[in-house]
């Protein structure tokens, strides 16, 4: 269907994949891109996070980390609590009141778990200004309080690699409710 649509890429199937993406996630809009990395990489470059740190849990892939570096980011990282293969909020506080210029957290639901502390860490880090990016590649449909992964913080990157819980063997996913990250993602997604 699609190769007989003459409309190979960003044609009416990948917006109605974005609305019922965005339909299941529970957000105002999602933008598909080539990759998950590619979607973490957009919504830092979005924060503008140049010159200026990043949390991001020692146990993620080195995508999330490469995806700070390369939109200028300074990384600085987490351990992570052996129950929830996350950080805690206490980690969380305790780099945020003892190192100066974070700009936000990178939250990795790894295996799709969410830890039961993610939103006390949003929460804490709304609070303070920063931002809280989900790197949900594995969590499509993992929620906390009924709340999908996705829609937990302020905004989120899935993937759809092979090794995904949902795939379409490559391709990644950006979730937000914000009309402009919406539009400036899909500029960047097109040559920016």
């Amino acid at each position: 269907t699609i190769l007989r649509s003459g409309s190979l890429i960003l044609g009416e199937y990948t917006r109605q994949f974005e609305r019922e993406f965005a339909s299941f996630v529970e957000t105002r809009h999602a933008v598909s891109v080539n990759s998950g990395s590619t979607a973490v990489e957009i919504l830092f470059r979005l924060k503008c996070i140049t010159g200026r740190k990043v949390l991001v849990p020692t146990n993620t892939n080195f995508a999330t980390v490469a995806a700070i570096i390369r939109a200028g980011g300074v990384v600085r990282y987490l351990d992570m609590d052996p129950q929830t293969f996350a950080p805690t909020l206490a980690m969380v506080q305790e780099e945020v009141e003892g190192v100066p210029d974070v700009a936000g957290v990178a939250w990795v639901h790894i295996g799709g778990i969410v830890s039961p502390e993610f939103l006390s860490v949003v929460e804490y880090c709304r609070a303070r200004r920063l931002f809280v990016i989900e790197d949900a590649a594995h969590a499509h449909g993992s929620q906390l309080g009924g709340v999908k992964a996705g829609k937990l913080a302020d905004a989120a990157a899935f993937s759809f690699f092979p090794t995904k819980v949902m795939t379409t063997c490559e391709g990644g996913m950006i979730t937000t409710d914000s009309d402009e990250e919406d539009y400036l993602a899909r500029s960047y997604r097109n040559q920016g």
